[in-house]
C-alpha cells in the first residue's frame, strides 16, 4: 500500500504520547502558519516541527482554550522572527490569473500583521475572538481590520480561471466543506458559515496557496522520530521562548496598534467610510494607553543653559520621547507688509516613534481642512479645502512624520532653522504651558536682531510656545503658537482624535462633547492688539511707485481674514511709502504666491491652499499704476510657480491643466495675454530667467520619467539645453547647465506678500 493511501496516524486519536497529542492536534495548522511567511514548504515544517517540541514539557497547558492562545501566540511570535530573517514566502513559478492572481499580489503586500490576521481567519477558520487574543488586540480591533479586507476584496476582479464558487447559500458554502476543511476541523467547517460568498472564493484560494501538509503513516512516525531527538535541547529554548513572551507579547500588541491606528486612518481618509466602532482598537475605545519603558533621565534645561546645550537638547530630543499628542492654536498676524485682523489656525497630531504620524489642521472654529498620516512607510494627504486625496513614500526622517509647518517645528525643533543658523540667545523666563516646566528664551539673529521668542520643554527640548517678530527691525509680531495641550507616551493615538480624522466633524448640541477630537474654539489662546490702519491720503500727482514700498491694508473683519474661498480676489487697499493707490481684489498673505516685476512696476499673484481654504491657482497680474484693474491668464492651467521676464513683459508660469492643456510650462505677452507653450513637464517649479531672457531655468518631471530634475529651455526654440539627473533637484548647478554664469539664485522658492513689498533691488 503506497503512503497515500495509509491512514494519517495524526487525523487518528493519540495513545497518550503528549508530543504525539501536540503533533495531532497542531502540526498541520501552524505549518501552514508558517508556510504563509516562509520561503518554503521544507522551512515550514521544520518550523512547525520545533515550536511544538519546545512546547511539549507544558503539553497539558495547550489542552485549555487558554493554553491553545498562548501556544499560537508564540508560535505567531516565532514565525515572524524567522520571516524577518529570511524572505517571505515566493509566488509559485506558474501564477494563475484574475482573481486568484490578484488575490495573492494583494495579501504578498500587506504588513505581516494584517498577514498573520488573514490567515488565522481564512486559513485556519479562526473566529474572530480568538484570533485578536493570539495576536494580542482587542476583538473591535480586529473585526475593523477585517471589514478592510473585505473592501479590498471587493475590488478584485471577478474572472476565476481555477473554477467559480456556488451562489450565495449556506447549501453551497456547506457542499465546499470538503475542498476547504481538514477532515474533522470543525473549526473550518464553522468558519464557511460566517464567510460570505466572497469570503469563501478568498477562503479557497489561499489554502490552495497555503495547503495543510500530507500527514500519512510515515510522515508522522518520522516527525514523531524527530521531535523526540528535539526534545531535549528544546526544552530549555521554550522555557526562554516563554519568559520573552510578556514583553514581546506588549511590543508585538503596540505595533499592532499603532499599525491599525495608522492603516485604519489612511482608510479613512482614501476611502471616508468605515462603521466608527468598529474602526477602532478596543483599547483606544476604552481609552486606555500602554506604557512605555522610561525615557532616559537627563538634566532639565535652565536659564543658565547655553545655546549649544539647547542645540544638543534638540539633537537627542527624539530619543526623550516615544509618543505624544499635542494641541496647537496658531495667531498669525501676517508679515509687515500686511494691515488687518489675524487668522487663526489649529492643529492636533500623534505621534508615535518611528514611523507613525496623525495631524489634523484648519482654521481654529471651523471643520477640519486637512488630514495627514504616515503609515506603512507612506505619507497621505486628504485636503478637504481642494476635495484632494495624495500620497508619496516617507523619506524615514522622523521630522517628516508632520507636514511642514508650525508643529513640525515645534516638535522636531532640530529641523527648525534656530538649530542651524547662526545667532545667540537671552534668558527670559521659567514658567509652566500645557502643565509642563518650560524656560524661555530670545533668539537673535547675528545682527543682533530678536527674530523669536521660544519657550522649550525643560526635558525634551520641545517648543511649547512660539513667537516670531518681522519687518526691517524685526519689531513687528508675525504670529505665535502654542501648546494648549500635551501629553507623552501614548502607544494609540486617542480616540477622539482619530473619530475627528474620520469624520471631519465639529461640535454639535446632540453630541457627546467626549466623543470629539477637533471641537471648534470661539476665542483664541493669545491676542494682540491689531496693527494700525494707515490713513487713506491719495499719492501725489506723478508719483513714481517703481521703487515704493508697499503695504495691503485689508478690512477689519474676521470673515475676511478667515476667508476660504475665493482667496486670491479679496478686497483691499494699496499704498506705497504710505501714500494711498487705490482699492482693488488681492490674495490673503497665509497663502499667497507673489512676485513684482523687475522694473517694480507690476504685481503677479495667485493663492495656494494652506489646509483650510481652497487654492485659487489662476494667474493674475496687475499694474501699480490701476491696482483696480487686475487681469488673468492662462486661465485653463492650475499655476505653481511664475517669474517676470528680465524686461518685466513676459511672465513664465508652470502648472498643471485642468482641460485638454498639457501641464508645464508656459511663457505669456503680459500686454496681449497670448500664451505660448514652451516645455511638458509635470510638478514644474523653481523658474528662474537668464540674464539675457532666452532662457529659463525650471525643476520638473519630463514625460515618461518617475523623478524630477533640473531641466534648461531655450525660450524661442523651445529646445531642451540642459536635463539634469532625475532626483538631483539640490546643490549648486553644474558648470554644464549654464545656470551657473547666470548670477543668480537657483534653485527659488515663490515668494509671498513681503517679496511684492519690497521695491526691486537696483
Amino acid at each position: 500500500m503506497s503512503e497515500t493511501n495509509e491512514q494519517p496516524v495524526l487525523d487518528t486519536e493519540p495513545p497518550g504520547d503528549p508530543l504525539l497529542d501536540l503533533l495531532h492536534h497542531h502540526y498541520a495548522p501552524i505549518f501552514r502558519l508558517a508556510f504563509s511567511f516562509l520561503d518554503s514548504p521544507e522551512a515550514a515544517r521544520r518550523t512547525a516541527l520545533r515550536i511544538l517540541t519546545a512546547a511539549q514539557p507544558e503539553a497539558e497547558t495547550w489542552r485549555t482554550a487558554r493554553g491553545k492562545i498562548k501556544l499560537y501566540a508564540t508560535a505567531l511570535r516565532e514565525i515572524q522572527r524567522l520571516s524577518q530573517r529570511t524572505s517571505l514566502y515566493q509566488p509559485l513559478a506558474t501564477q494563475p490569473a484574475g482573481f486568484t492572481a490578484s488575490l495573492w499580489r494583494m495579501v504578498d503586500s500587506w504588513d505581516i500583521r494584517e498577514r498573520q490576521l488573514c490567515v488565522l481567519y481564512y486559513v485556519l477558520g479562526w473566529p474572530t475572538d480568538e484570533a485578536a487574543k493570539a495576536l494580542g488586540v482587542g476583538v473591535s480591533a480586529a473585526q475593523a481590520q477585517l471589514d478592510i479586507f473585505r473592501r479590498r476584496f471587493a475590488t478584485l476582479p471577478e474572472q476565476d480561471p481555477i473554477e467559480d464558487l456556488p451562489a450565495e447559500t449556506f447549501a453551497a458554502a456547506e457542499q465546499l466543506n470538503d475542498k476547504l476543511a481538514l477532515p474533522g476541523d470543525a473549526a473550518q467547517q464553522a468558519a464557511i458559515k460566517r464567510y460570505t460568498p466572497l469570503e469563501i472564493r478568498v477562503a479557497r484560494s489561499l489554502r490552495q496557496r497555503w495547503p495543510a501538509p500530507p500527514v500519512g503513516a510515515t510522515e508522522a512516525q518520522a516527525l514523531l522520530t524527530e521531535a523526540h531527538q528535539l526534545t531535549q535541547k528544546s526544552v530549555s529554548s521554550f522555557r526562554l521562548l516563554s519568559n520573552r513572551s510578556v514583553w514581546l507579547a506588549g511590543v508585538a500588541a503596540a505595533l499592532f496598534f499603532a499599525f491599525l491606528a495608522g492603516g485604519l486612518a489612511i482608510f479613512w481618509i482614501v476611502e471616508k467610510r468605515a462603521d466608527l466602532q468598529n474602526a477602532l482598537p478596543s483599547s483606544v475605545a476604552e481609552g486606555l494607553s500602554t506604557p512605555f519603558p522610561p525615557t532616559p533621565e537627563v538634566r532639565p534645561l535652565t536659564r543658565r543653559s547655553s545655546l549649544e546645550d539647547i542645540r544638543r537638547r534638540w539633537q537627542e530630543s527624539t530619543s526623550l520621547w516615544r509618543s505624544l499628542t499635542v494641541d496647537v492654536q496658531t495667531i498669525r498676524y501676517g508679515p509687515a507688509s500686511y494691515i488687518g485682523p489675524p487668522r487663526a489656525y489649529r492643529a492636533q497630531a500623534w505621534v508615535l516613534l518611528p514611523d507613525q504620524g496623525i495631524q489634523l489642521t484648519g482654521l481654529l472654529s471651523q471643520p477640519i481642512g486637512k488630514v495627514d498620516v504616515v503609515a506603512g512607510q507612506r505619507h497621505f494627504t486628504r485636503n478637504y479645502a481642494d476635495n484632494s486625496t495624495a500620497s508619496e513614500l516617507w523619506n524615514g526622517e522622523a521630522h517628516q512624520l508632520l507636514p511642514e509647518g508650525d508643529l513640525r517645528l515645534m516638535l522636531f525643533p532640530a529641523s527648525s532653522p534656530w538649530a542651524t543658523r547662526d545667532g545667540a540667545i537671552r534668558s527670559v523666563e521659567n514658567t509652566q504651558i500645557a502643565g509642563r516646566s518650560a524656560v524661555a528664551f530670545d533668539w537673535f539673529n547675528p545682527e543682533g536682531q530678536r527674530e523669536a521668542r521660544l519657550w522649550l520643554d525643560a526635558y525634551t527640548g520641545i517648543l511649547l510656545r512660539v513667537e516670531t517678530y518681522t519687518g526691517p527691525d524685526f519689531q513687528t509680531l508675525e504670529s505665535v503658537s502654542l501648546a494648549t495641550e500635551i501629553a507623552f507616551d501614548r502607544q494609540e493615538p486617542p480616540p477622539t482624535l482619530v473619530i475627528a480624522a474620520r469624520q471631519r466633524q465639529t461640535m454639535a448640541s446632540e453630541v457627546n462633547p467626549s466623543l470629539l477630537g477637533y471641537l471648534p474654539t470661539a476665542t483664541p489662546a493669545h491676542t494682540s492688539p491689531p496693527r494700525k490702519p494707515l490713513p487713506a491720503d491719495p499719492a501725489p500727482a506723478g508719483m513714481d511707485v517703481s521703487r515704493s514700498r508697499l503695504i495691503f491694508q485689508f478690512p477689519n473683519d474676521p470673515a475676511v481674514s478667515n476667508a476660504q474661498i475665493n482667496t486670491a480676489s479679496v478686497p483691499a487697499d494699496l499704498f506705497a511709502d504710505g501714500y494711498w493707490l487705490g482699492s482693488f481684489k488681492f490674495g490673503l498673505p497665509w497663502m499667497l504666491r507673489c512676485q513684482r516685476s523687475p522694473d517694480g512696476r507690476r504685481l503677479a499673484f495667485n493663492t495656494f491652499s494652506d489646509g483650510s481654504a481652497t487654492e485659487d491657482g489662476v494667474l493674475r497680474w496687475l499694474n501699480l499704476t490701476e491696482p483696480a484693474k487686475v487681469y488673468q491668464l492662462l486661465p485653463e492651467i492650475n499655476v505653481a510657480s511664475f517669474a517676470f521676464s528680465p524686461d518685466s513683459l513676459r511672465l513664465a508660469a508652470a502648472g498643471s491643466a485642468r482641460s485638454s492643456q498639457p501641464d508645464g510650462l508656459y511663457v505669456v505677452e503680459i500686454a496681449t495675454g497670448e500664451a505660448d507653450f514652451i516645455l511638458e513637464a509635470h510638478e514644474a517649479h523653481s523658474l528662474v530667467w537668464s540674464q539675457d531672457g532666452e532662457f529659463i531655468a525650471l525643476i520638473g518631471r519630463l514625460p515618461g520619467e518617475t523623478a524630477p530634475a533640473m531641466l534648461v529651455v531655450h525660450v524661442r526654440t523651445h529646445w531642451l539645453t540642459f536635463r539634469g539627473i532625475p532626483g538631483q533637484t539640490s546643490g549648486a548647478p553644474p558648470p554644464t547647465s549654464s545656470i551657473s554664469s547666470w548670477g543668480v539664485t537657483f534653485p527659488v522658492k515663490m515668494g509671498g506678500m513681503d517679496e511684492c513689498a519690497a521695491p526691486p533691488a537696483r
